[in-house]
């Protein structure tokens, strides 16, 4: 093939290119990104949605600071602005969710008995949580640093609030503490 016959191949291809762009025959793909998925326990699974929401299920202990799976905890610290923990998980290990720092809010079900220490440590964006009714404890520094907490309200259930649990959390406006409180371990709300 000579050199004028390639040139006039470009030039027809090129030509062709215009003309489909021209009249909009291209088709545009919207990328549909698939929710990001692993486990955090023995039987403990959870997604992460594309809004954000990190929803776990399962039964038994939400293993403490490290989600298994697609994208390591690290990877997925930043993208969660809401948690939601499903019907069946008993405890909430150490550490589990600490240093999610996009977090802001958090629902979890009343299976939920123990929060582990530093549970929710350094959470800065965290508004508001919905704890279980039938929690019995809270950790050491559970919700250490959670800055942006304004009112916690403790179930009936709680006998234990642990060293630190809220340390940190300065512009807490309003706590609501139940009458069966055996403990209020060291600098809980300091």
């Amino acid at each position: 093939m000579n050199n004028t016959a390639i040139r006039h191949g470009k030039l027809f291809f090129g030509a062709l290119f215009a003309m489909f762009l021209a009249a909009g025959i291209f088709c545009t793909v919207d990328t549909v990104s698939a929710a990001t998925e692993g486990t955090c326990g023995e039987s403990i699974t959870w997604t992460l949605d594309d809004d954000g929401t990190l929803t776990i299920s399962g039964e038994g202990e939400i293993t403490g600071n490290y989600l298994n799976g697609d994208q390591t905890s690290a990877d997925i610290k930043g993208k969660v602005t809401q948690l939601i923990i499903e019907d069946g998980p008993a405890e909430i290990g150490d550490e589990a969710f600490s240093n999610f720092t996009s977090l802001q809010e958090g629902s979890m079900s009343d299976s939920v008995q123990t929060i582990g220490g530093a549970a929710f440590e350094n959470c800065s964006n965290l508004e508001n949580i919905d704890i279980s009714q039938n929690l019995t404890g809270i950790g050491e520094h559970a919700f250490g640093n959670c800055t942006s907490l304004i009112e916690v309200t403790i179930p009936e259930g709680v006998t234990d609030i642990s060293a630190g649990a809220f340390s940190g959390c300065y512009y807490i406006e309003t706590i609501r503490l139940p009458g069966g409180i055996k403990t209020i371990g060291k600098s809980a709300f300091i």
